[in-house]
């Protein structure tokens, strides 16, 4: 299961993801999309094949303040959860260029937009 590089859990009512998921060193993609998570375990940071994260439609009220240790992530999608903030973790992730936000409850003043458009980043509101 270590070589797993993409997993799709879609609409299964998750509301946790086990620390274990650090074991999945070669994943790149993992889109939680359609559950009930609230928090993300601390120990998916150390995934540094992972170049996309799809949070679309849980129940985030806040992303993971380390989550800018990702050092590979190039797509966010966050849409459709309670996040209010970005964490500013997400300016020092070098590779990330898109972000989706749509319906995500964002304070403008909580977007580093002008930091982030410099880095050629894509922010949708979708």
């Amino acid at each position: 299961m270590s070589s797993l590089e993409k997993l799709e859990p879609h609409k299964n009512k998750l509301t946790i993801l086990p620390q274990s998921i650090r074991n999945l060193k070669n994943l790149k993609e993992l889109a939680l999309l359609e559950n009930l998570l609230t928090t993300l375990p601390d120990s998916i940071t150390i995934l540094n094949a992972l170049r996309k994260l799809y949070l679309r439609i849980n129940n985030f009220d806040v992303l993971l303040h380390s989550i800018g240790k990702l050092k590979n992530l190039e797509i966010l999608s966050i849409s459709d959860n309670s996040i209010s903030e970005l964490p500013e973790s997400l300016y020092f992730s070098q590779k990330l260029r898109k972000i989706y936000i749509g319906n995500a409850q964002l304070k403008k003043e909580s977007i580093f937009v002008d930091d982030f458009r410099s880095k050629v980043l894509s922010i949708y509101d979708y």
